[in-house]
């Protein structure tokens, strides 16, 4: 049988459902319903990130949130396309 324990556990504002997390380096990047923030290793927030709509895709081939070595893709429900870098700097969009 697994064990699993919490080691730490902060509450952390956000506009809607958090999803995934994601260990990078020696931060955190979380993929919310409507935005994509970045924690310290202190689980203080860096930065957030939101778009148009909400990042889900429906019939589409790619996913709408990929993690690439020097930036985050994503996808919003109406189609929409960002590009931000680890800075949570936006680099590319593609409005629909």
């Amino acid at each position: 049988m697994a064990c699993c324990c919490v080691i730490k556990y902060k509450k952390i504002d956000t506009f809607s459902n958090l999803w995934h997390i994601y260990q990078f380096n020696d931060a955190f990047i979380v993929h919310g319903e409507i935005e994509i923030i970045r924690l310290n290793k202190y689980l203080e927030v860096v930065w957030s990130f939101s778009g148009a709509d909400i990042f889900v895709t429906i019939d589409m081939p790619h996913d709408a949130f990929q993690m690439c070595d020097d930036c985050i893709k994503l996808y919003d429900f109406n189609g929409s396309y960002y590009e931000i870098n680890y800075k949570g700097e936006l680099v590319t969009s593609k409005m629909v």
